[in-house]
């Protein structure tokens, strides 16, 4: 039995039509691998370039992470202290350096205001007109303050403050400097010291060229005159005038002696060349000494000598002692009237372990304005011009009584007088 084939025109249209589909389903099928190829294809290289992406990711984060590390350790072992703060100058981070600059541990200052270590409430509000003027103006603002560490030990600084605003021109956060100023304040007031005293030595010169002008000159004019009219004499003239001229060369003499040896015994004592050599000896008869060498030179005046307390012999530097009680019994005879009575008074007080020397003369005084500046090396008092002297005197008294661990003080008014008072301890 034999198989017949059917013809193409025996298919029914139904059968056709089953033929197309199934034919479009391969095509279709073919198809879609073609674009499971492409699309595998495009995904593959969008993984490739996921990767190569996300490398790149890496590598930003890491440098980043990097360079987060290392701003941090610039900003945390910064040379200074470094703050930074919120617009209320809260501290919202701080450095190692500006931890130690208040002596608190880092954890303790965040969240603080940097205001409360400022030492003053002045400089406080100061701070706070500080952190305005950088907002208004937004631009680096400095001021000095003082502040106060942990322990209460207080330390001069310098704050550099900026301002950093966000992407958005917002404020973000005050970035602060804090510099330790304190040696800078202290070599600041060495060189005012300096220059003090450079200007005082300056007044010293300026004194002392015044000084010497008058009192070398005054004395020189004398001599000479006095030679030039004893020249004139002949033997046989009166000897009184001649006795008159040769004692004015001599108290000349003897003044610029005196001068030159206030000069010598000030630069002795600057250059350390005297020294105080402590030895005991009976006070009264060292004053009763002294009065009756004195008496010579003032045959015009008195002097009266007390003496209180039953200690007698003290333990000082003889020879020192007696330039200064001969200066200031030389003060009291010069600045006194004649026939006046200078005054001499030694107490010792047992229960104190002290005693004083009180030389009171009835001369001239000391104007108030004056007593501040009666030590000072070639100061006078107004009322003095008319006295010869340089103004040395009382200055080396002063530095010798410190020598020997005592002390000078004094009272005056005008016109009534002068006490001057010698205290030592221990003697």
């Amino acid at each position: 039995m034999s198989t017949i084939k059917p013809s193409e025109n025996d298919f029914t249209a139904s059968q056709l039509t089953n033929w197309e589909a199934d034919k479009n389903v391969e095509n279709h099928q073919k198809l879609t691998q073609i674009e499971l190829l492409e699309l595998l294809k495009a995904a593959k290289i969008k993984n490739l370039e996921l990767e190569i992406e996300i490398d790149k990711l890496r590598y930003i984060q890491q440098t980043s992470e990097k360079s987060q590390i290392e701003f941090s350790n610039l900003f945390d072992f910064a040379p200074n202290g470094y703050f930074i703060l919120d617009n209320k100058g809260d501290i919202l981070n701080v450095n190692i350096e500006g931890s130690k600059q208040l002596g608190i541990d880092k954890k303790q200052l965040i969240g603080n205001p940097l205001s409360i270590f400022i030492n003053s409430k002045q400089q406080q509000d100061e701070f706070y007109l500080h952190r305005k003027r950088l907002i208004e103006k937004n631009t680096l603002q400095r001021c000095d303050v003082e502040l106060k560490r942990k322990d209460g030990s207080v330390f001069s600084a310098r704050m550099e403050c900026s301002m950093i605003r966000d992407d958005s021109g917002n404020f973000k956060h005050f970035n602060c400097l804090l510099f330790d100023i304190s040696d800078k304040i202290e070599q600041s007031k060495k060189m005012e010291i300096a220059l003090g005293k450079e200007k005082e030595l300056n007044e010293l010169k300026s004194r002392f060229i015044s000084m010497a002008s008058h009192e070398f000159r005054t004395p020189l004019a004398s001599i000479l005159s006095s030679i030039y009219l004893l020249e004139k004499y002949n033997e046989l003239e009166s000897g009184e005038k001649r006795l008159n001229h040769i004692n004015k060369i001599k108290n000349s003499v003897q003044g610029l002696n005196e001068i030159l040896i206030d000069f010598l015994s000030l630069s002795q004592i600057e250059k350390g060349m005297i020294k105080n050599n402590p030895e005991t000896f009976n006070l009264l008869r060292f004053i009763e000494d002294v009065i009756e060498e004195t008496k010579t030179s003032a045959p015009n005046h008195s002097f009266e000598f007390i003496h209180k307390g039953e200690k007698q012999d003290v333990f000082l530097d003889k020879k020192l002692l007696k330039i200064c009680v001969t200066n200031l019994l030389g003060n009291a005879i010069k600045y006194s009237p004649l026939s006046k009575t200078i005054k001499i008074k030694a107490e010792s007080k047992s229960e104190e372990n002290n005693f004083y020397i009180a030389i009171k003369d009835e001369g001239i005084g000391i104007p108030e304005n004056d007593k501040p500046h009666i030590f000072q090396q070639f100061f006078r008092a107004k009322n003095a011009d008319t006295f010869q002297g340089t103004g040395l005197g009382l200055n080396i008294i002063k530095k010798l009584i410190t020598m020997m661990d005592g002390e000078i003080s004094f009272t005056s008014q005008i016109n009534k007088g002068s006490v001057f008072y010698l205290k030592f301890w221990d003697c």
